[in-house]
C-alpha cells in the first residue's frame, strides 16, 4: 500500500541453511518471512517474532540462513544476511555489612541487538512483574535471604538503538542461609550470568551434524563484592579457548573490594562433528573456572583464592589420571604391564557402559590400587552397579580416606544407599554434600532427585528450581520440575516451562526432545510423545537411546507392529547393544510376537546383565507365556541384585500371586513404595 517492494520468503525454522542440502520440495519449508526494499537496500523481517525493535540501522534479520523468495523469476535459494554482534552484560554489586545485617545487592542486566529482542519478548510474554519475579527467584536460589525492592526496579528500553536494560535492588540480611545467627565466613557465588547466553548440552551426546552456537555473541558477568568485612586478595587471570569460543576470568582486588570479571565470546557459528569432542572437553575445562569465593571473616585469603575458581566445577575423571597415578607393589600375581592394561580396559569398558565387563576386569586387580583414589571409585561404581554392595562399600571407605571431600564419593555413597532402598539416608548424605564449598552440580541434581524420591514434593520442586538456576535447561531438572508442576495442577505452566526451554535452544537438541518425550509420556499424552520421540531419533539416528525411546513411544501410542519394525532395524544397526534388543523384546511381546520376543529377551539379558529392567521385563514375559516357575527364579535374582527397583517388585508380586504365594502382598507393598510416578505412568503391558 505504501509502494514498498515486498515479497514472502519461505524458510525452514529447524533446518535453516541445511535445506540447501535437500532436494527441492515445498515440504522443506515450514515458515514464512518477509523481504522488503527501502532506498535500494534489502531487509528481512519475521512478522511473527514478538518484541523485535530497532530502526533500520539496528534491525536484526531473522536467523534462518536462507529461503525461497516467492517472486517471479526466483529459481534458487536466497541467502539471508547474518546476525549482527549481540552483547549481554550482567553487573552485580554486593555491598556486605557484617555487623548490622544491612547488606544490599544491585543488579543491572543490559542487552543489545538480538539479545535485546529475546529479552523484550520474554518481558512481553511474562509481564513486567512476573519477569522481575523470575529475576528475583534466580538470585534467591543462591542467596535465600535476598528481598527485592519493588520501588527500585526499572526497565529502560531504547527501541531505536535496540538496547534494553533492567535494573533492580535487593536487601540482603545475610549471604548465607535464612535464620543463621551471623553471616558465613565466606561469600560464595559464580558466573551464573554466563548461563544466560551459553547453550545447554549433554556431554554424552554424539554428533553427526554441526552444533549451532549463538553467534556472534559476547556475554559479560561482573561481580563486585565490597564492604569492611571483605579481605583484599591477590589478583589472578585465566584464559581459555576451544572450538567456537573464548573465555576469560579476571579477579582484581583492592582494600575492602574484590571484583570478578567473566567474559565468554562465541567465535564461529557452528561446531562441526569433528570438533564436537574437543568443544565439549574444552568447554568443560573453561566452566571449571567460573566460581567466586571471597573471604569475609579472618581466613587466609590465599586459601580462599585457591578455592575461588571451583564454584561451578564440573567433575571429569580422565583415563590418563588413572594410569598416571598407579602405585603397584612389586611381585604378586600379574606383572605391572598386565595390571596396567587391565586397568585401562576396565576404564574403557565403564565409559562404554559395559559395567559387567568393567567389574570382571577391575575386581581381581583392585588390591594393587589400595592407595589410588580413581581406581577405588571405579571399582566401587562397578561393584555397586553389578549388585556387589559389600565390595562397593569397602572401596568407597578407602576412597573417602584418600579424598574425604571429593564429590564423587558422596554421589556413589548416596547411590549405594538408594539401591539398598534407604532413600532417607541417601538424601541426608547428599544434603551434607551440598553444603560443602564448591559442591559439584551433580550433587544438586542427585539431591533433587532423591528429595522427590522420598516424596517431599514441595522441597523437591525447590531443589529442581535450584538446579535450573545453576544449569539452565538441565535435562533432568526440566523434566522433573515440569512433571511436578503438572501433578500439582499447574498444567499450562508446566507445558510452557518445558516447551519454551526446548524452543529456546539455538539448534534442535535430541537430548531435549527426549526429555519432552518423557514428559508427554508421563502425563499420558502418547501422540505428542511419539512426535517428539520421532524428532529425537531423526536428530540422533546413531544413538540407540533415542531410537529405543522412539520404539517405546510407538508401543504406547498403539503402533505396535511399527514398533517391532523400528526395533528390528535397531538390532541390525546396533547388534551388540542391550537397548536395541530390549526394544525388540518389549515391542515383540506387546505385539504378541512371542517367537520373536523370547530370543530377544535372552539376548537383552546377556548384553545388559546390570539392567534391572531387563530382568523385570523377562520375568513378566515368562509369566505371560505361562512359565511362572522360571519367572519366579528370574525375578527373585532380580530383586536380590536390585532391591530398590520398583518394576522388579511389581512383576515379582504378579508372579507370586499367580503361584498363590502369600509373599505376594509384601512384594506389592514394596513395589508401591519404590515405583516412581514416571514408572507407573509409562508401564508397558
Amino acid at each position: 500500500a505504501r509502494g514498498i517492494e515486498a515479497s514472502a520468503v519461505l524458510v525452514a525454522a529447524h533446518w535453516r541453511e541445511g535445506i540447501a542440502r535437500l532436494q527441492p520440495s515445498v515440504n522443506a519449508f515450514d515458515h514464512a518471512i518477509v523481504r522488503f526494499v527501502v532506498d535500494g537496500m534489502t531487509f528481512f523481517v519475521d512478522p511473527t517474532y514478538i518484541g523485535q525493535r530497532g530502526d533500520l540501522a539496528h534491525f536484526v534479520p531473522p536467523a534462518y540462513g536462507c529461503g525461497l523468495d516467492v517472486a517471479h523469476g526466483a529459481n534458487a535459494l536466497l541467502s539471508l544476511p547474518g546476525q549482527p554482534p549481540a552483547e549481554l552484560s550482567l553487573t552485580e554489586t554486593f555491598e556486605l555489612d557484617r555487623s548490622r545485617g544491612q547488606s544490599r545487592v544491585t543488579q543491572t542486566l543490559r542487552a543489545t541487538a538480538w539479545f535485546a529482542d529475546d529479552l523484550r519478548s520474554l518481558l512481553m510474554r511474562q509481564g513486567r512483574q512476573a519477569f522481575l519475579k523470575t529475576r528475583a527467584d534466580t538470585l534467591q536460589q543462591q542467596f535465600p535471604a535476598a528481598v527485592p525492592d519493588a520501588d527500585a526496579a526499572e526497565v529502560t528500553d531504547d527501541e531505536r538503538a535496540n538496547v534494553l536494560e533492567v535494573s533492580s535492588e535487593y536487601a540482603l540480611a545475610t549471604w548465607g542461609q535464612v535464620g543463621e545467627k551471623k553471616p558465613p565466613a565466606f561469600f560464595r557465588y559464580g558466573a551464573y550470568g554466563l548461563l544466560l547466553g551459553i547453550e545447554t548440552l549433554d556431554e554424552r551426546e554424539r554428533r553427526a551434524q554441526p552444533w549451532a552456537l549463538r553467534y556472534p555473541m559476547r556475554v559479560h558477568h561482573r561481580v563486585v563484592v565490597r564492604g569492611r568485612c571483605v579481605h583484599k586478595g591477590k589478583p589472578s587471570q585465566f584464559r581459555h579457548a576451544g572450538p567456537g569460543f573464548r573465555y576469560a576470568c579476571d579477579v582484581t582486588a583492592r582494600r575492602h573490594e574484590v571484583t570478578f570479571d567473566y567474559r565468554w565470546e562465541s567465535t564461529q557459528a557452528t561446531v562441526s562433528p569433528a570438533e564436537w569432542p574437543d568443544y565439549v572437553r574444552e568447554r568443560a575445562t573453561a566452566l571449571e573456572q567460573t566460581g567466586a569465593l571471597v573471604n569475609t571473616q579472618g581466613v587466609s585469603f590465599r586459601t580462599a583464592l585457591r578455592a575461588s575458581m571451583l564454584g561451578l566445577a564440573v567433575f571429569v575423571m580422565l583415563a590418563q589420571l588413572v594410569l598416571r597415578n598407579l602405585d603397584l607393589p612389586p611381585g604378586a600375581g600379574k606383572g605391572r604391564a598386565s595390571v596396567e592394561r587391565d586397568a585401562g580396559d576396565a576404564w574403557e569398558a565403564m565409559k562404554r557402559g559395559d559395567i559387567a565387563r568393567a567389574y570382571a576386569l577391575i575386581s581381581p586387580i583392585e588390591p594393587h590400587f589400595r592407595q589410588n583414589f580413581e581406581m577405588q571409585t571405579l571399582h566401587a561404581e562397578a561393584a555397586l552397579r553389578t549388585g556387589h554392595f559389600e565390595q562397593a562399600e569397602e572401596s568407597l571407605a578407602r576412597a573417602r580416606e584418600l579424598k574425604p571431600d571429593h564429590p564423587l564419593v558422596d554421589l556413589l555413597a548416596a547411590n549405594l544407599d538408594e539401591v539398598r532402598g534407604d532413600f532417607a539416608a541417601a538424601r541426608s548424605r547428599l544434603e551434607t554434600a551440598a553444603q560443602r564449598p564448591a559442591a559439584d552440580d551433580k550433587v544438586f541434581v542427585a539431591l533433587a532427585r532423591m528429595t522427590e524420591r522420598v516424596g517431599d514434593l514441595p522441597a523437591a520442586r525447590r531443589a529442581w528450581e535450584q538446579v535450573l538456576s545453576r544449569q539452565p535447561a538441565q535435562p533432568e531438572a526440566l523434566y522433573s520440575l515440569a512433571h511436578l508442576m503438572w501433578v500439582g495442577g499447574e498444567q499450562a505452566r508446566a507445558d510452557e516451562l518445558i516447551t519454551s526451554a526446548v524452543r529456546a535452544q539455538p539448534t534442535p537438541s535430541a537430548v531435549l526432545e527426549g526429555v519432552l518425550t518423557r514428559y508427554f509420556a508421563a502425563t499420558g499424552r502418547h501422540v505428542e510423545a511419539l512426535t517428539s520421540a520421532r524428532r529425537a531419533a531423526e536428530l540422533a539416528p546413531a544413538d540407540p537411546v533415542f531410537v529405543r525411546q522412539y520404539a517405546m513411544a510407538q508401543i504406547n501410542a498403539g503402533e505396535r507392529e511399527a514398533a517391532v519394525l523400528t526395533a528390528q532395524a535397531m538390532t541390525e544397526k546396533f547388534p551388540d547393544d542391550g537397548l536395541a534388543w530390549g526394544a525388540l523384546a518389549t515391542a515383540a511381546a506387546t505385539a504378541s510376537r512371542y517367537e520373536l520376543a523370547g530370543p530377544a529377551f535372552e539376548r537383552w539379558i546377556a548384553l545388559a546383565p546390570t539392567d534391572p529392567d531387563a530382568h523385570a521385563s523377562q520375568g513378566y514375559f515368562l509369566h505371560l507365556t505361562g512359565d511362572d516357575a522360571r519367572a519366579r527364579e528370574v525375578l527373585e535374582r532380580g530383586v536380590e541384585q536390585f532391591p530398590a527397583h520398583g518394576n522388579l517388585w511389581l512383576n515379582y508380586a504378579v508372579v507370586l500371586e499367580a503361584l498363590g504365594d502369600a509373599a505376594a502382598d509384601n512384594a506389592r507393598r514394596k513395589a508401591a513404595a519404590l515405583m516412581t510416578p514416571e514408572q507407573r505412568a509409562t508401564l508397558v503391558r
